[in-house]
């Protein structure tokens, strides 16, 4: 029973080194291109596994281009939609598009109109279930300073939260 636990753990870390995967859920950058980021998966969505790389912009009005990579599409095929936060603008043709069964690519490009961080959201369908991921686009320097300790909150466990509204 051992040899066989074994046999699975060097099969698992195997298959994880061939993929680039590494604890924290990202890849190594490779040869090939930049470090893919893995967006968290759970347990009810559509089986999607998405990663993404973003390329660094320092300014506004700037063009920023970013790496899907989509993997763990079934045979019926997935499909796609990108949604950018109020001041980020896509710059494709359709924000939806249907991916191939398999693993596929796709870069797009987003130019964002402030400094700041602005978010891409994907929307991933398959077989009547949805995965939601943000994308996070950093523009300028990120700011280093904490909200004033009058929006921070403490919730019961003694940890500090900022509350945001939901629209």
């Amino acid at each position: 029973m051992r040899n066989k636990f074994k046999a699975c753990c060097c099969a698992a870390s195997l298959l994880a080194f061939a993929l680039g995967v590494q604890a924290g859920g990202t890849s190594a950058p490779t040869a090939l291109g930049p470090r893919l980021v893995t967006a968290p998966v759970k347990m009810n969505g559509s089986g999607v596994i998405l990663q993404h790389s973003v390329a660094a912009a320092s300014q506004a009005g700037e063009t920023v281009s970013l790496l899907l990579v989509f993997s763990g599409v079934g045979s019926q095929g997935a499909i796609v939609k990108l949604q950018p936060e109020p001041g980020l603008t896509l710059d494709l043709p359709s924000p939806e598009w249907s991916l191939p069964a398999g693993r596929s690519s796709w870069t797009v490009h987003v130019t964002p109109q402030a400094t700041g961080t602005a978010y891409l959201n994907v929307f991933i369908t398959q077989g009547g279930a949805t995965t939601a991921a943000s994308i996070p686009i950093q523009i300028g320097t990120p700011s280093k300073s904490l909200p004033p300790s009058s929006q921070l909150k403490e919730a019961p466990g003694g940890e500090k939260m900022i509350l945001m509204p939901v629209k």
